[in-house]
């Protein structure tokens, strides 16, 4: 299997290679090959997938990362790198361009949908051509959903949660939806509003194009059901729940026995696996059912574990995610049933083998290569939870019941046999629930969430959002729900404590500065964190471009962390 996924990391980082090299705003996106074939843009929509990972930044920016330094172990351990101190203090991140950067995920999401944008007009060429509109409507769809999808990634890193009317006064990103055709062509940011209507725009005509039948490996692509899970995801941030539960629940099957069928089983990961490099092929199967779309990326993510150890999933948050404890299962000193908890050391906290690396040697001689980190974006767990909150916001004791029934078979799917009773979730996190991990949901109003009226409601949501923290650790899913609810969180920063309020304008990252001296608005600063955040000047931006490392053989020894 990791023969395999190198493999296919191998082809898409070549191909990325290839059509990287122009400089983003400073030469045409489109030049890279003559379109003028059904097999030629077929092949083009390979390369239209960001291999940039935003989970690492996403990480640092919520109150899954802790720093080590102060949790009053003695440690002195210094940054793998030195944004990932900028990252931490929600700093504008000036000191790197490179894998993980804000430069690196901008300019390869736009990277992307340069050549979705390249594909789709060289589909209506062709067809004028050949007089034919039918032809390559399944490619079209598939270069609409890549369109979307990479500006919903870019909004929500960017900008600030979308929160109904209110969005129209916050500011989005630039929504490309031609080739350029001059060079320095005008990119003006556009509202949340109007990139979420944009985003909606690209989602409803695509969709119905996608097929399956185009793709050796639909996982790799926007297949169907990865086309549907993003749908679900992307109202249920827009707040239109019906639409965010109809297309998770096709996704699912229609039912919670349905639903159970398609989880992830992660019994048979936990029997298989006996070290993160193992543990991690079986995590990204291209087969498996629950995996609806693999996205490889270049990043260092993974040596975050085992080299430059100083920040981590450590104290109040590896209390919170893995020593928890649930309405059906243990916590204290047991860890979440539901995957092996790794660590090099109590005091580093632990992680999950999703979050280790691959690494793509390109010379192997001289031991040099690239590091990838593996992204499940759409599983068919995350829709699940998905469903269950938005039948949760639209309130009453039947959708209740149904989320309900719909995080059993998530509990389930993650080993837990106790059965999942509502006076259990109410009494781990209902209102007069002391839990660190059940979230304060008193600033979601003022986000344009109308929270459920009733305790049984505002229980299940609490325990939804700490299932939803659980399941997505190291994915960066975390720091997207923390901002959609206003969810206040601390970092000890050098061992001051500090607050991102739940109005803070640091919740939308700032641009890379590049972007900024090019003539894009930057996002609002203070004169406390406006550190290097310049509104002109005339630099271009870089081309984006992985950076080659030699390979690190991990010198310390991972262990399977069951108790504390």
């Amino acid at each position: 299997m990791k023969k395999n996924l190198i493999y296919i990391i191998s082809t898409m980082v070549a191909a990325f290679g290839l059509s990287s090299c122009n400089d983003f705003l400073d030469t045409l996106p489109d030049q890279r090959t003559q379109l003028d074939s059904e097999e030629k843009i077929s092949k083009l929509l390979v390369t239209g997938y960001s291999d940039a990972n935003y989970g690492l930044i996403c990480e640092f920016s919520s109150d899954n990362m802790e720093d080590n330094n102060t949790h009053g172990s003695g440690l002195a351990e210094a940054a793998f790198d030195p944004s990932h101190d900028e990252m931490f203090a929600w700093k504008d991140v000036v000191s790197s361009t490179t894998q993980d950067s804000p430069q690196y995920i901008w300019g390869s999401s736009y990277l992307a949908i340069a050549t979705a944008n390249a594909a789709l007009d060289a589909i209506n060429e062709l067809r004028e051509e050949k007089n034919d509109p039918t032809i390559l409507k399944a490619e079209e769809g598939e270069a609409l959903l890549i369109r979307a999808y990479h500006h919903f990634v870019l909004v929500n890193i960017f900008g600030h949660a979308y929160k109904g009317e209110a969005s129209k006064e916050d500011l989005g990103v630039p929504y490309m939806t031609k080739r350029e055709t001059t060079v320095r062509a005008d990119y003006t940011r556009i509202s949340v509003a109007a990139v979420y209507d944009s985003i909606e725009v690209d989602l409803k005509k695509g969709l119905p194009l996608i097929d399956d039948g185009i793709y050796t490996v639909p996982a790799y692509h926007f297949n169907v059901k990865a086309a549907k899970a993003f749908a679900a995801r992307f109202y249920l941030f827009k707040h239109d729940y019906a639409q965010a539960a109809k297309y998770a629940e096709e996704v699912l099957g229609g039912t919670p026995a349905l639903a159970a069928t398609v989880l992830r089983d992660n019994k048979y990961i936990m029997e298989n696996s006996t070290y993160p490099d193992n543990e991690i092929n079986l995590w990204y199967e291209s087969d498996a059912a629950h995996n609806l779309l693999i996205m490889p990326t270049t990043s260092y993510y993974g040596l975050m574990f085992l080299a430059a150890r100083r920040y981590g999933i450590s104290g109040q948050a590896n209390d919170d995610i893995f020593y928890s404890g649930g309405p059906n299962w243990d916590g204290g000193n047991s860890s979440f049933p539901g995957y092996k908890v790794w660590s090099t050391g109590q005091q580093y906290g632990g992680f999950v083998a999703k979050a280790y690396f691959l690494f793509e040697y390109t010379d192997k001689i001289a031991g040099t290569g690239l590091y990838h980190n593996m992204r499940s974006e759409f599983t068919t767990n995350e829709s699940l939870l998905c469903l269950a909150e938005a039948l949760t916001l639209q309130g009453g004791d039947a959708n209740y019941e149904k989320a309900r029934q719909y995080m059993e078979a998530w509990t389930q799917s993650n080993t837990i046999t106790k059965p999942l009773k509502m006076s259990d979730i109410l009494l781990r996190y209902g209102d007069r629930s002391t839990a660190t991990f059940a979230d304060n949901l008193e600033n979601a109003p003022s986000m344009g969430i109308t929270l459920p009226a009733d305790e049984n409601g505002r229980a299940m949501l609490r325990f939804i959002l700490h299932a939803r923290r659980i399941e997505t650790v190291c994915d960066g899913l975390r720091w997207f729900d923390i901002k959609r609810y206003g969810i206040e969180i601390e970092h000890n920063i050098n061992g001051t404590v500090e607050k991102l309020a739940w109005d803070d304008e640091r919740r939308a990252l700032q641009l890379p500065q590049d972007v900024i001296y090019a003539g894009v608005e930057g996002n609002p600063r203070s004169s406390s964190s406006a550190a290097g955040s310049s509104t002109s000047g005339s630099l271009t931006i870089e081309s984006v471009q992985p950076q080659y490392s030699t390979y690190l053989i991990p010198s310390v020894r991972f262990e399977q962390v069951g108790h504390k």
